[in-house]
């Protein structure tokens, strides 16, 4: 049911589809009609399907209404909501195992840039045409919001610091993260694993930007926030509303990090 290659999932009902159709022809097919990445699930679901969608998508979060993603290192779909927070993270995380099992001594962040990943391309703009959206007034009450939840965000990873003992490279296990997370493709990944499998002139200390906005712009593009828009004009609930908005709001910002491996 949940092909590798899906990387968004938006879920509604039989309610939802017929009113907006009714609402509007063209937003209807610009919402159904998916990209390679994309899935839309009509619930309730059947017994088989529902117990291969619970392999990858925790049960609390299979409602009308719900956006997951997930991110290509990830095996699990995540609200969208959340994903912009988490993401940043947890790749951090896995960059400081990797440098770790290539024998780091530290790893430190000495930097964080807020980057402004929002582009309103030919892209978007037509699939808003298309769908009859207007523009802006999504992210109306959060910049506020946002902006303190970034100074969380920034502080929550500055205080990250990594420190271990200092070994030769275990190529192996360095090869076992990059294979189980997919992560042989990311240059900023496999960038420090070729550097540190030269050995006639070791790597003793590497500085680096960790751009993460590209991941981002691969969730938040112009087909997610065209549906998140859609979904805003269905939506009846205010709760819900607020979600879509803060979902767009959060899709526009994300951190670059300035990082300092040593071995």
């Amino acid at each position: 049911m949940i092909e590798s290659y899906i990387h968004k999932i938006f879920f509604v009902d039989d309610y939802f589809l017929e009113a907006l159709e009714q609402k509007s022809i063209a937003a209807y097919k610009t919402f159904t009609n998916v990209e390679l990445d994309t899935k839309v699930i009509k619930l309730p679901l059947v017994g088989s399907d529902a117990n291969e969608l619970v392999k990858y998508v925790h049960p609390s979060h299979i409602q009308v209404g719900n956006v997951l993603v997930k991110a290509d290192y990830a095996n699990q779909f995540l609200p969208v909501v959340e994903f912009a927070s988490d993401y940043t993270l947890q790749k951090y995380q896995l960059w400081t195992r990797l440098c770790l099992a290539l024998g780091a001594k530290s790893v430190r962040i000495v930097d964080v840039e807020d980057v402004n990943v929002e582009t309103e391309d030919a892209a978007s703009i037509a699939l808003d045409a298309a769908a009859n959206i207007p523009f802006g007034g999504a992210d109306v009450g959060f910049n506020a919001k946002r902006s303190n939840k970034n100074s969380e965000e920034r502080k929550q990873i500055m205080d990250i610091m990594v420190q271990g003992a200092g070994s030769e490279a275990d190529i192996v296990e360095a090869e076992r993260i990059l294979t189980k997370y997919n992560l042989f493709k990311d240059d900023m990944f496999n960038s420090i694993f070729e550097l540190r499998k030269i050995k006639s002139n070791p790597l003793l200390k590497h500085q680096v930007d960790l751009d993460f906005s590209r991941d981002l712009k691969r969730v938040f593009d112009a087909s997610m926030k065209a549906r998140l828009k859609i979904m805003g004009q269905i939506s009846e609930g205010q709760v819900e509303l607020e979600l879509i908005q803060k979902s767009l709001a959060k899709g526009r910002t994300t951190m670059k990090l300035s990082v300092v491996v040593e071995f």
